[in-house]
């Protein structure tokens, strides 16, 4: 049995964009899907400067995509692979330099990238040889001693999973409140932890009080509550400032 499908991939992507669509947001998610044989402009021509092998185009050509930025884990957002949008980028001074991952070491031909985490985020790396995707974090130790972090294939120390297994145990992250979607009103939504932090414990307590994963769930009270929030939160720290530079005068 193969160990990597384009197909399983990109259901697997679909399905917990879908997942995530489905959360409490401060506007809707809307999902882009491929017309049929996949995004036109999505070419190995178009993406050449990538250097990515037949397998990996395939897959960016036929995954879907958020319309909007938006971020799916902790300083997280999927990486649109469209011909049109990238093409500034290729023709920049370095410019695949920023949208690639500084410290993970030499990603390979046959390695796709399905999201940019900058530098305290996730970049998944897709292995269309192997079916797995890894979860490499800068800024977080690796799981595993090997390979060392002076490798070139220090990225492959990080978290593995096989591509279906990966979605589902972030669908478990969010359904549990270990991470939440942090509505954000007029900017794009965030995502927090339940665990540990005060203001995480308290947007837990909201998801909570109003039902989250029983047949009791209000969700439109819930986004009232967690806009108010949200919104009580930024005046404390605006507050907290002005008092500090009261302060120091």
């Amino acid at each position: 049995m193969a160990k990597y499908d384009r197909d399983t991939a990109v259901a697997a992507v679909a399905s917990f964009y879908e997942f995530f669509a489905a959360l409490p947001a401060s506007s809707p998610v809307v999902i882009n899907y491929p017309p049929v044989g996949g995004w036109p402009d999505i070419t190995p021509e178009s993406l050449a400067p990538l250097k990515k092998t037949d397998k990996v185009i395939d897959l960016y050509k036929h995954l879907p995509y958020p319309k909007d930025h938006i971020e799916i884990s902790f300083s997280t957002s999927p990486t649109w692979w469209y011909g049109h949008s990238l093409k500034p980028v290729f023709e920049r001074p370095r410019g695949i330099e920023r949208i690639s991952p500084c410290g993970a070491g030499e990603i390979p031909a046959h390695v796709a990238i399905l999201t940019n985490g900058g530098r305290d985020g996730s970049w998944l790396f897709l292995d269309t040889e192997e079916g797995t995707i890894t979860d490499w974090i800068q800024q977080e130790h690796p799981e595993r001693a090997e390979p060392s972090q002076d490798s070139p294939d220090a990225w492959r120390a990080y978290r593995t999973l096989p591509i279906t297994e990966f979605f589902e145990e972030w669908k478990v992250k969010f359904r549990s409140l270990e991470w939440m979607r942090v509505l954000e009103g007029d900017d794009y939504d965030t995502i927090g932890s339940g665990e540990g932090k005060e203001n995480g414990a308290e947007m837990k307590a909201l998801y909570v009080e109003y039902g989250w994963q029983t047949d009791q769930w209000r969700p439109d009270d819930f986004k009232v509550a967690a806009l108010a929030w949200r919104q009580k939160m930024r005046e404390e720290v605006l507050a907290m400032d002005e008092e500090e530079e009261e302060s120091d005068v």
